[in-house]
């Protein structure tokens, strides 16, 4: 494991834990779920899905790592609430799973993101075992929202 790797191991261990003393329920997305199932490009964030009664329970535990939201966003691939959290410099966003939506260019369209927990597959990512969401829905939504960093996530899961 490479020191920039470490780096998100240690800060995902340190979330992980806040989130399972909140009894939290939550499933890993974007380019960490993506390393779950093979892909090997550098990170550049944690993200995670959160039903948004259990992210308000986590919210309260992480005092001044919060550096932003809970807010709602949009911009040209995403429209969900979500929370930013830098930790020992590791940005790792909490996301409000209801109504979370992204853009699929693939069907010129705005997409209903529907995570369902009771899906998420337990993988062992950077030392850590963590619910991850599916690959058939990592997989669809990849392919849906077609950036470059998705490309490269495509060709490289196993």
């Amino acid at each position: 494991m490479n020191a920039a790797d470490r780096e998100f191991a240690h800060a995902l261990r340190w979330i992980t834990e806040i989130m399972a003393g909140a009894s939290a329920r939550y499933q890993v997305v974007g380019g960490l779920a993506a390393r779950a199932y093979g892909s090997r490009r550098p990170l550049v964030d944690l993200d995670f899905y959160m039903p948004a009664q259990d992210l308000a329970r986590v919210l309260k535990e992480l005092g001044p790592h919060r550096v932003w939201g809970p807010e709602p966003f949009r911009d040209d691939c995403w429209d969900l609430t979500f929370t930013r959290v830098e930790w020992q410099g590791v940005r790792i966003e909490l996301a409000e799973a209801e109504g979370a939506r992204y853009y699929s260019r693939a069907q010129g369209r705005w997409v209903d993101q529907r995570i369902d927990f009771g899906r998420s597959t337990r993988r062992t990512v950077l030392g850590v075992e963590v619910p991850v969401m599916p690959k058939d829905r990592l997989v669809a939504y990849k392919r849906d929202l077609d950036r470059p960093v998705d490309r490269r996530d495509l060709e490289e899961i196993d």
